[in-house]
């Protein structure tokens, strides 16, 4: 439930604060973690590649059209799971517990880069603009 909680959040959090990178991004993030297993139950692993397949492509379009660095990070750990599926594949003798940690851990990462980018790039316009 907590982690739910906290997806919720930093996607309304995406929404609301990150300007026009955050509201194409909120989405994305919230089917990368429906993807990841963690929140519903996704029945078979291609299925769940097909969802982190469609959101780094979504990331990478929008990390070549728009600004945000965290974009860019969000990216770079999308890509981390993506290859995590692929060495699932590859072995298939790898821990379900270990696996389903990867996909949980570098989703949390993705939204704490989006969250903290964010904030770091209001402080920063905060900060330069006129008084």
């Amino acid at each position: 439930m907590a982690l739910l909680a906290l997806v919720i959040s930093g996607c309304c959090y995406a929404a609301w604060a990150g300007g026009p990178a955050g509201r194409y991004a909120a989405p994305i993030l919230l089917l990368s973690a429906a993807s990841s297993g963690g929140l519903v139950y996704v029945p078979g692993i291609y299925l769940m590649i097909a969802a982190d397949v469609i959101c780094f492509l979504s990331v990478w379009v929008l990390a070549v059209h728009l600004a945000p660095k965290w974009i860019v990070y969000c990216g770079g750990l999308q890509c981390a799971k993506l290859a995590t599926h692929v060495a699932a594949c590859i072995s298939p003798d790898i821990s379900p517990g270990l696996y389903e940690a990867l996909l949980d851990t570098f989703f949390l990462l993705m939204i704490a880069a989006a969250m903290f980018g964010i904030w770091a790039g209001r402080r920063r316009a905060a900060s330069e603009a006129p008084r």
